[in-house]
């Protein structure tokens, strides 16, 4: 194992992500590879089972008996820019599908892409498709897909037809799962960043069950780390608020910087939250706390559900939350009135 593949290892189980970095594939490369379906050269498929022989990934040690047979498949339609879990997510459905008996396809669509939708219902009705699992973070994005796979099968008997089971972030919980913890440290004053995408919570609007704390709205703030930085720049972004939510991890990890570069300390000026979890958010320098999801957990539940034996046909599952607290969090100092009053003694 070289000493990148030790790296990876050492922080996390080996994921399909991971693989495919290191052998500079795509991750649907070597999702086929590990589950011995066709599209690729032999020298591609032999140095993916190779490197995910070395990192110990789990689904490797029957692939290299599956080539040149079929199994029964889930089909996994992925459409979660900016939603860094969905590839932990990923990872855990296939590890469950692997133990029971199941290959995991997954296929990257873009829902507004009329050629991306025809192509991904070419692969659900491919032979063998044992279910249909929609991963995806945008609500639209996921009625988009949830309504293409019911197209496809619109001709198909019933009994013939595939479960199909829509996962996604479930976004109002995780901001409650951080506003409760942020209430329980003395924060009253939050800011919401919204991204371009997200319906934002009310400007001044509380939160059910958390008695005095008050949510404020940045909209269209983005997701990526440029949005975060931008908004770390802007000396008036948070009026009082005393804790900052971020989308993602790598708006965090924006703001974090943008922050510093005008002087303000984290967690004792303003605390932060990641209404996502990754390995990037443990290892920053300043640790996020993060709303992580319960992904084993989840993908237990999507490959039971869909392997039941149920008239159910389509139903929709959200990504549980939980709170990791790490450094970024701490509790509102005596007299502190927000961000931009402990910088300009306001």
């Amino acid at each position: 194992m070289t000493a990148v593949e030790q790296e990876l290892a050492r922080h996390h189980p080996p994921t399909i992500y991971d693989i495919a970095r290191l052998a500079g594939v795509s991750h649907t490369t070597v999702s086929r590879a590990v589950n011995g379906q066709d599209g690729m050269t032999e020298a591609t498929r032999r140095r993916v089972l190779e490197i995910a022989g070395r990192m110990g990934y789990e689904p490797n040690a029957s692939a290299r008996t599956l080539a040149g047979r079929v199994r029964p498949q889930l089909v996994a339609l992925v459409a979660a820019e900016g939603w860094r879990e969905s590839g932990l997510l990923v990872d855990a459905v296939a590890r469950e599908a692997h133990r029971a008996g199941l290959a995991l396809t997954i296929v990257d669509v873009d829902p507004a892409d009329e050629r991306s939708r025809a192509s991904a219902a070419a692969r659900i009705g491919e032979p063998g498709t044992a279910g249909i699992v929609l991963i995806v973070a945008d609500p639209l994005a996921r009625e988009r897909l949830r309504s293409l796979a019911e197209t496809t099968h619109a001709e198909v008997p019933r009994a013939g037809r595939h479960r199909m089971l829509a996962l996604g972030p479930d976004s109002p919980a995780r901001v409650a799962v951080a506003v409760e913890h942020l209430a329980g440290l003395g924060h009253r004053r939050i800011a919401l960043a919204c991204p371009d995408t997200a319906r934002p919570a009310d400007a001044g609007s509380g939160i059910p069950g958390v008695r005095g704390v008050r949510l404020r709205s940045i909209e269209g703030a983005g997701a990526d780390a440029d949005a975060g930085f931008r908004l770390g720049q802007d000396a008036g972004a948070f009026a009082d608020c005393t804790a900052l939510l971020a989308p993602t991890v790598s708006f965090a990890l924006g703001a974090v910087r943008g922050l510093r570069m005008r002087g303000v300390r984290m967690p004792g000026d303003l605390s932060i939250v990641s209404l996502e979890d990754h390995a990037d958010a443990r290892h920053a320098a300043v640790p996020l706390t993060a709303v992580s999801s319960r992904t084993d957990e989840l993908a237990a539940t999507v490959v039971a559900r869909l392997l039941a034996a149920d008239d159910e046909l389509a139903s929709e599952v959200q990504a549980r939350a939980g709170l990791v607290a790490r450094q970024s969090t701490a509790p509102v100092h005596d007299g502190a009135r927000g961000e931009r009053s402990m910088l300009s003694g306001v």
